[in-house]
């Protein structure tokens, strides 16, 4: 087991385009933004312990975060694998080894599970084929939702392929 990341910015915008593109419900609940200038200071600290417990957003950080959700969701070739399913699913299942006759517990949250398709969502720098297939190949996306899809056929029996979603996290997303 690894320590938890403190997040960074980056982890924010990611976590907090997930939410929008896949749980816009929870919005007012989960997200809080901070329109007020440098985050410092008493006011900050006050609206910071005031909001304990929601993802806390710049404005800059919530506006791109909400046009990516937004590109993503109006997508003619994204749309289709967001809606009618499952966000955030969390999955437990049992990986049997027959070669090595052993079982490994596993555990994965897939973003989005429809019952014919896994749906990963990234967020990128550049969502051109080039780097950024390199980029997922190097983070071995691939064998993530491979597992994912082990996990997902383990609870309820149902084949599904594999649907990569990814949008660049600057304008024109």
């Amino acid at each position: 087991l690894q320590a938890p990341k403190e997040a960074t910015d980056a982890m924010d915008l990611g976590s907090a385009f997930h939410l929008l593109a896949l749980e816009p419900e929870r919005e007012g609940a989960a997200l809080a933004v901070w329109a007020e200038g440098a985050r410092r200071g008493k006011a900050y600290e006050a609206w910071e312990a005031a909001n304990a417990g929601k993802l806390l957003l710049t404005q800059a950080a919530y506006d791109t975060a909400k046009a990516m959700a937004q590109s993503v969701r109006s997508s003619p070739q994204a749309k289709p694998y967001l809606a009618g399913g499952e966000s955030e699913v969390t999955l437990q299942w049992e990986e049997v080894d027959a070669l090595l006759s052993h079982n490994t517990q596993m555990k994965g949250r897939c973003d989005y599970l429809l019952p014919d398709v896994v749906v990963d969502l990234k967020a990128t720098r550049s969502a051109a084929v080039e780097p950024f297939g390199k980029q997922m190949f190097d983070a071995k996306v691939h064998a993530q939702i491979a597992l994912y899809r082990s996990g997902a056929f383990k609870r309820d029996g149902l084949m599904r392929r594999g649907v990569l979603i990814a949008t660049d996290n600057t304008f024109p997303y």
